[in-house]
């Protein structure tokens, strides 16, 4: 993604990310600023210290799992979250081209993990003990290999993201069967906002992108209640991440 694409939130502050408009009146409230709700960005500005700690959070945790997977060091590092358009997320060439749905249970929710394809076939060199070095050149379909690792890395991926979000609430996810499902079919229009976590993985001189997509509808039960937020932020903030 274009990190300075107007969606997103890592690079600005609240005041540079909401639409603010003078009040004009005569009376006391003459110094009152409004806000245009309807801005992506001001949907979530007071959310991004929770979901910037969850993120953080299962990068580390998905470092583990995936380096011991396929026992080679792979680095897993956060990068940022950002809300926009699912119509702009779906129609930048530069995203991941290998997309798989999820479905959580928990947040009555569907979203989908995206991974860029040489990355995959060096995780498959990997596994069967290659050096991970091959690049193999894009492609509509995957084999049976290709897809079997594809699903194991997702799954990691799923439930690392379960135990990051554990300390706030239940987040369990069910990956779908097919990995080919058209993920434009999970939203109701172009202009309904998504919340892109963006992930990079590195396996030696190669590095990719990890999208872990979900619509922010999801995250409105968990922006209502603010006591679990503060205890995250608090419990995370105040302990080292292993």
């Amino acid at each position: 993604m274009d990190r300075k694409s107007k969606s997103s939130l890592n690079s600005r502050e609240l005041s540079g990310t909401a639409k603010v408009q003078k009040v004009h009146s005569s009376s006391e409230f003459k110094d009152l600023e409004t806000y245009d709700l309807t801005n992506p960005d001001y949907k979530i500005h007071d959310l991004l210290p929770t979901l910037e700690l969850i993120n953080q959070r299962f990068s580390q945790l998905f470092r583990h799992a995936i380096s011991s997977l396929f026992r080679h060091n792979i680095d897993v590092q956060f990068d940022s979250v950002d809300s926009l358009q699912v119509g702009d997320y779906l129609a930048n060439d530069t995203t991941p081209d290998i997309k798989h749905i999820y479905k959580s249970t928990t947040l009555k929710c569907s979203g989908f993990m995206a991974i860029e394809s040489p990355m995959l076939f060096s995780l498959v060199d990997i596994f069967f003990s290659g050096s991970g070095d091959s690049v193999n050149p894009k492609r509509n379909e995957l084999t049976t290999a290709e897809i079997r690792i594809l699903l194991r890395v997702l799954k990691a991926a799923a439930d690392k993201q379960t135990e990051a979000w554990g300390s706030i609430l239940s987040f369990k996810i069910k990956l779908a069967d097919n990995y080919n499902s058209p993920v434009s079919t999970l939203f109701r229009s172009d202009t309904e906002i998504i919340l892109l976590s963006q992930f990079t993985l590195q396996l030696g001189s190669q590095s990719c992108a990890l999208h872990i997509v979900m619509p922010y509808q999801a995250l409105e039960p968990v922006r209502e209640n603010s006591r679990p937020l503060n205890l995250l932020s608090r419990t995370l903030s105040g302990n080292a991440i292993c």
